[in-house]
């Protein structure tokens, strides 16, 4: 196995010659160790897919599940709401439900959060759509949620437009089904999302 250091090192004539070979070609000669073509670097490992972020709640109602969504299994993305009243975040992933395997997204609205600003009880909207089933799950108003953002700093990516938020949703009443009879209700939501403030149009 090469190691990390070896890839800063000058490469010796056959090294060179090897990696100007194409890959037809370099098939053709792998087993010349004896010319000075020496093993590969092995390959990187692709970053973990993901947004950096997290979400964790206890659902109970029309859907039962406890979500702790991070790394590769979450995805999330962030924008302002029109007129730049807040911002809206989604975070997307997969749920077990009664041994049922269920696609969820979960969207915040919160209102009243400026760029690298902070805030509590922020009014906010919460909505569940269950993917694939048609199922909608939302707030009746602005006053049956509320938001505590306790940070905003800048995202890993360097980018001026990306920050990240943590903070928690607090509900009063269950989300109630759109288009059906059924609630779920949770006592708290935590997370952690990227926005970007200048998404590209």
């Amino acid at each position: 196995m090469v190691g990390h250091n070896a890839r800063h090192m000058p490469m010796s004539p056959p090294d060179r010659y090897c990696r100007n070979l194409s890959p037809l070609a370099l098939l053709a000669v792998t087993a010349w160790v004896a010319a000075g073509c020496g093993p590969l670097a092995e390959p990187e490992q692709p970053a973990e897919a993901g947004c950096g972020g997290f979400l964790r709640a206890s659902l109970h109602g029309g859907i039962a599940a406890d979500i702790d969504w991070q790394g590769a299994e979450l995805d999330c993305e962030g924008m302002p709401r029109p007129a730049d009243d807040g911002v809206r975040l989604r975070f997307a992933g997969t749920i077990s439900d009664a041994g049922r395997s269920r696609k969820v997204a979960i969207i915040l609205g919160i209102e009243g959060l400026s760029r690298a600003g902070a805030g509590r009880e922020l009014a906010t909207n919460v909505t569940l759509i269950e993917e694939g089933e048609g199922r909608f799950f939302g707030t009746r108003d602005m006053n049956d949620c509320w938001s505590d953002v306790t940070n905003q700093g800048p995202a890993v990516e360097n980018r001026a437009s990306l920050s990240v938020l943590d903070g928690t949703v607090y509900c009063v009443s269950p989300l109630a089904e759109l288009n059906g009879v059924s609630t779920i209700s949770f006592t708290e939501m935590t997370f952690s999302g990227v926005v970007d403030w200048e998404p590209a149009e």
